[in-house]
């Protein structure tokens, strides 16, 4: 291997330049550095390769990665360490794209994909965020109240929800046995999340589908509770299937 060797790191020049061909078992690899970790065959002894980038009293010591500026140069590193294995992170030079195998795990709370170099093409808004830092969906059980009097829920086992970033996303159905000893609202008096205090955010809808008729929802009283009422204001509780949704923001 043909080297220039620099001992001057202020000089912003590479300490080890390959310029010729270099050879590793058999393969052989033009213009190339192979740094392996390690020797193969050894099921006890194991090795990693670690890049460092010591600091300087001027210069925080960066690792930095280039590609060629030829068409289709890509950055990847696989499961095998030598190349054949499955790409765990592929970057491509000609479209900045870049693929993962597996999830992207953020590590800390509050942080996330922040999205505010995207073109902005609202107009009147004051922008508090562009930063996306939470996901989820799962399931929960309702619990199905009325203000007055009480009722009995046969069947509350299927609630789902969806939330992204801070709004949440909210699908109930149920069925009631003695609908008509309560009164007032039906409430559901569990959502997954604390809603805004601002109840104008809680919006849904729903119906009974063997009566034809539909449900409004909106915010009642408690953080975690909405109401119900049928499209006519009258109370909404009574022996038949119903569902609905309803989307807030978290408190």
């Amino acid at each position: 291997m043909q080297y220039q060797e620099l001992y001057n790191d202020t000089s912003n020049q590479p300490v080890i330049y390959v310029d010729s061909t270099i050879s590793s078992g058999a393969s052989t690899y033009q213009g190339s550095l192979l740094l392996q970790a390690g020797g193969a065959g050894s099921a006890s002894y194991g090795a990693g390769l670690r890049l460092h980038g010591h600091a300087h009293a001027s210069s925080p010591g960066s690792v930095e990665v280039g590609l060629s500026a030829v068409s289709g140069a890509t950055f990847t590193v696989d499961s095998f360490g030598a190349g054949g294995g499955v790409d765990i992170l592929k970057v491509e030079r000609d479209n900045y794209n870049t693929t993962i195998a597996g999830n992207l795990v953020i590590g800390t709370a509050s942080k996330g994909i922040d999205f505010s170099a995207a073109a902005d093409v609202a107009s009147g808004e004051s922008t508090a965020s562009s930063t996306l830092d939470d996901y989820e969906e799962g399931t929960w059980t309702p619990t199905v109240e009325s203000s007055g009097g009480s009722v009995t829920c046969s069947s509350c086992s299927a609630g789902q929800y969806t939330k992204i970033g801070r709004q949440v996303i909210v699908h109930f159905q149920f069925t009631l046995t003695n609908s008509s000893s309560g009164s007032g609202t039906l409430k559901i008096t569990n959502l997954p999340f604390s809603v805004n205090a601002n109840s104008g955010a809680v919006i849904g809808a729903g119906r009974i589908l063997d009566l034809g008729q539909t449900i409004n929802v909106g915010h009642f009283t408690s953080t975690h509770q909405i109401g119900m009422f049928k499209y006519n204001g009258n109370y909404a509780g009574t022996d038949f299937f119903t569902n609905g949704f309803v989307t807030y923001f978290v408190a």
